[in-house]
């Protein structure tokens, strides 16, 4: 077994999970069951598996998941996962959003496991304490806009046949209103990133 692949039964492990918790929020739609636990607990178990790969990576190399296409996907995977599910515990009025975010994580995973896991090694302009502003703003950000995207693509939804699946659904103007506070977060973030880059 190469050393590349130390951390990879970890991320495979944490992006069935992740898959896991999207079927079961698609599938909780079409039954109209109440399945937030199952999908928070998938969620969870995926973001700690992810995080165990990212660590084991980091121990590895020498430096956190920044430079390449593979490093930054799995990281954002694991940032944009713990954004939502902190979002989806916090806010029940979010948690229908599932059936948007959840797929876009499986997407962003399918696009992970098709990249090579290639070594890199961390530049000296890199070894500075404001990368890590620049970097924790930035996953903010995105994942802030991905709670967002998930509420909008929710009110996209319920203009479509799908709509008889959300019968007891907060209305449009609330989650509007929610998803538009969320991005209103997210370009403070934005905007804090960009002055530390």
């Amino acid at each position: 077994m190469s050393t590349v692949a130390a951390e990879m039964p970890y991320l495979w492990a944490g992006l069935c999970c992740y898959a896991a918790s999207s079927i079961v929020a698609l599938r909780a739609l079409g039954a109209q069951r109440n399945q937030a636990r199952a999908i928070l607990g998938w969620l969870v178990l995926g973001l700690c598996l992810i995080g165990v790969a990212i660590a084991q990576r980091w121990l590895r190399i020498g430096h956190g998941p920044f430079l390449n296409m593979f490093e930054i996907l799995i990281s954002n995977l694991f940032s944009l996962g713990l954004v939502f599910a902190i979002t989806y515990w916090r806010l029940p009025s979010v948690r229908p959003a599932s059936v948007v975010v959840l797929p876009i994580l499986c997407v962003l995973a399918l696009w992970a496991l098709v990249v090579t896991p290639v070594d890199t090694h961390l530049p000296p302009t890199y070894e500075t304490p404001i990368l890590w502003l620049h970097v924790s703003a930035g996953k903010l950000f995105l994942g802030l806009c991905l709670v967002a995207v998930g509420l909008g693509g929710l009110m996209w939804l319920r203009q479509t046949r799908v709509a008889r699946y959300f019968p007891a659904l907060t209305s449009d103007a609330v989650l509007d209103q929610l998803a538009w506070r969320f991005m209103l977060a997210a370009l403070v973030f934005q905007s804090l990133m960009l002055i530390a880059g």
